[in-house]
């Protein structure tokens, strides 16, 4: 699995659309020990989101360890040859860079990709299998 960042946001917050399916998402991954792969971007993505919208330097320091210690996780390095697929991702598919770098992971993983993103989902099933946290639960 690779999830975007959007799932993850949703999930923290009750507010957000989207939310209990994210939240449903991430418990059952956890629940099934699903291997994740993100590509590494997401660390700051989300633990920068966190940080500006709790005010809290602690609660978003925490997260970061938290999901580097997990064992269940593998971040994706942006390393040239990454940044060469999400380039070409990005060209293809007419993508934001932050979201072809998911989907390049995906591809490059063979993972599905979970976002809350419609643009993506709509653009890259020609690249890989992506789905919404709703369609993914049923």
């Amino acid at each position: 699995m690779t999830i975007d960042a959007s799932v993850w946001l949703a999930a923290l917050w009750a507010h957000e659309p989207g939310h209990a399916a994210a939240a449903r998402v991430l418990a059952e991954i956890d629940r099934q020990h699903i291997r994740m792969v993100q590509p590494a971007l997401f660390l700051p993505e989300v633990c920068g989101a966190v940080r500006r919208r709790t005010g809290r330097e602690d609660t978003a320091a925490a997260l970061t360890d938290a999901m580097l210690r997990s064992p269940l996780m593998t971040m994706l390095p942006l390393t040239l040859d990454v940044a060469t697929e999400s380039a070409a991702c990005a060209v293809r598919l007419g993508l934001r860079g932050a979201d072809a770098c998911y989907v390049a992971t995906s591809r490059l993983e063979q993972t599905t990709l979970i976002t809350l993103d419609t643009e993506v989902i709509e653009r890259a099933r020609v690249l890989i299998e992506v789905r919404s946290p709703a369609e993914w639960l049923l």
